[in-house]
C-alpha cells in the first residue's frame, strides 16, 4: 500500500505482473496528471535495468499500471534476509549506475535513488541483471522541472542533496547524490542516520547543509569509500556524472571477478 495506490500480484497474458492501482483517481486531479505523465515516461523508458512497463488501465474508475513482477522484494527487502557478498553488493550498485546513466541520458531526473527503489532480479552474479530501478512517480525530464521549478517535497529526505534541501534549483547531480547514500547504505548495511543521533528531521538537513557527511566505515574497500567521497560533494559540479560512475563500479566488479577466479 501507498500514498496514492496499491500493488497488487496479477495475471496477464499468461504471465505474473505486478498491477499498481490508483487509489480513487477521480477525486485526486493530480494524482490523475501525474499517472499520465508517468506512464508516457515508461512508454518511453525501455532499459534491461529498467522495470519492464506493459501498460497502462485508463479508466477513470480504474487506473492502473501494469509491469513486471519481482517476487525477490526490493533490495533492502532482500538485504535484510539474505547475506550479500561485497561482489553481490558492487553489482547491484552497477546495475543501478547503468540505469542512471540511461535514464540522464534521455535527459530525466530520477529524484528518488534509493535501495528500496533498486528491484531485486537474481541474487546469483551468474545472472546479467541483478536489480531493476523502480518508482517514476518523482521522475521528471530536465526541461520540464526548469519550466515549472523544483519542489522540496519530492523524495526522501535522508538521499536528498544539499542543494534540493536548500530548496535551490538542482539537476543530475542530485540523483548522484543519492546514490552515495544508496552506496553507503548498502555497504555498510545500516539505516542512514542514527534516529538516537538525529532526534528531528532538520537535524539531517542541518547537517548535511553544514557540509557534513557519515563516516564511512574502514571495512568498506578504499575504492567504494573514495566513491562514495566523490559522489556526495557538497558542489554539485564536483560530483562525477552516472557514465563515470558505471566505469568505475564496472572496473571494481571486473577485478573482484578476476580475483575470485584465479
Amino acid at each position: 500500500r501507498g500514498a496514492s495506490g496499491d500493488v497488487y500480484r496479477a495475471k496477464w497474458m499468461e504471465q505474473e505482473v505486478a498491477v499498481y492501482l490508483i487509489t480513487n483517481p477521480g477525486k485526486e486531479p493530480k494524482v490523475v496528471q501525474e499517472f499520465h505523465k508517468e506512464s508516457e515516461i515508461l512508454e518511453e523508458l525501455r532499459h534491461p535495468m529498467i522495470v519492464h512497463y506493459f501498460g497502462c488501465v485508463d479508466d477513470p474508475e480504474n487506473m492502473a499500471i501494469v509491469m513486471e513482477l519481482f517476487p525477490l522484494g526490493s533490495l533492502l527487502k532482500a538485504m535484510k534476509k539474505t547475506a550479500f557478498s561485497h561482489k553481490l553488493k558492487v553489482k547491484c550498485a552497477l546495475d543501478c549506475a547503468t540505469a542512471m546513466s540511461f535514464l540522464h541520458l534521455c535527459g530525466v531526473l530520477h529524484r528518488d535513488v534509493k535501495p528500496d527503489n533498486l528491484l531485486m532480479v537474481s541474487m546469483s552474479l551468474e545472472c546479467p541483471i541483478n536489480c531493476k530501478l523502480t518508482d517514476f512517480g518523482t521522475i521528471k525530464h530536465i526541461g520540464f522541472l526548469r519550466q515549472m521549478g523544483m519542489s522540496l517535497d519530492t523524495g526522501t529526505r535522508l538521499y536528498m542533496a544539499p542543494e534540493v534541501l536548500d530548496t535551490e534549483d538542482y539537476s543530475y547531480p542530485a540523483d548522484v547524490f543519492s546514490f552515495a547514500m544508496l552506496l553507503w547504505q548498502v555497504m555498510t548495511e545500516t539505516e542512514p542516520y542514527d534516529p538516537n543521533e538525529f532526534k528531528r528531521p532538520w537535524d539531517i538537513t542541518n547537517f548535511i547543509q553544514a557540509g557534513k557527511r557519515l563516516a564511512i566505515p574502514e571495512s568498506v574497500p578504499e575504492n567504494i569509500r573514495a566513491l562514495i567521497d566523490a559522489c556526495w560533494q557538497h558542489n554539485p559540479s564536483s560530483r562525477p556524472q552516472f557514465p563515470q560512475i558505471k566505469k568505475t563500479l564496472q572496473s571494481i566488479f571486473d577485478e573482484l571477478t578476476s580475483s575470485s577466479s584465479s
